[in-house]
């Protein structure tokens, strides 16, 4: 089974990254209920680590209004299945699943490079830090984040917010609720993926 996923990258990540918990605050109130990666970098691994609980924003406002006797918002009717903030502090890919759908050049010969194949990282490649690629044609090693491709299919971001398993496929489709998460966001790219 595959899943067509939307994200949006907002230009202004540092600002947007500063302002988490409001921009899910704000999401929350278009009834987009987001879930939260706020990974840290574990030292020992070089791979992605949690501190240790699981950012789970749903969860927390609903107990919250709850106890508070707030109704709950009314749930955007947008059609996709689970929506994520993430905010790392090192680059990741997106989409994830990038090196499924587009071209990945190396930068040294522009041989088509497969990182789940060619990166000790494998396939969590563009959530690893200091992943690193071996090029099998020009035998060159390079870091992952200087893989060459189109900028119109894949970025390499610090924050994004991501719609799994959306029913809409068109690029770039901008949907009324599309139109105000961005609203938030302020303006933003947009990239599809298909995971599987």
């Amino acid at each position: 089974m595959s899943e067509n996923s939307l994200w949006l990258v907002p230009n202004e990540e540092a600002a947007c990254a500063a302002r988490v918990w409001e921009i899910a605050e704000r999401l929350w109130g278009l009834g987009i209920i987001p879930m939260l990666d706020l990974g840290e970098v574990r030292s020992d691994s070089g791979q992605i680590g949690h501190q240790g609980k699981t950012h789970d924003f749903f969860h927390k406002r609903a107990q919250e209004w709850t106890a508070s006797g707030r109704p709950l918002p009314k749930v955007c009717p947008a059609v996709f299945d689970t929506a994520w903030i993430t905010c790392l502090p090192h680059k990741f890919l997106v989409p994830a699943s990038a090196h499924q759908f587009c071209d990945l050049r190396c930068p040294h010969c522009r041989e088509v490079v497969a990182p789940t194949v060619d990166s000790p990282a494998g396939g969590s490649f563009g959530r690893t830090v200091g992943a690193v690629v071996r090029c099998r044609r020009c035998k060159s090693t390079f870091p992952g984040t200087e893989i060459e491709f189109d900028p119109l299919q894949a970025t390499w971001t610090w924050f994004s917010v991501c719609f799994h398993d959306t029913a809409t496929c068109e690029v770039p489709v901008i949907e009324p609720w599309v139109g105000e998460v961005i609203a938030v966001l302020g303006e933003s790219r947009q990239f599809r993926g298909w995971e599987t």
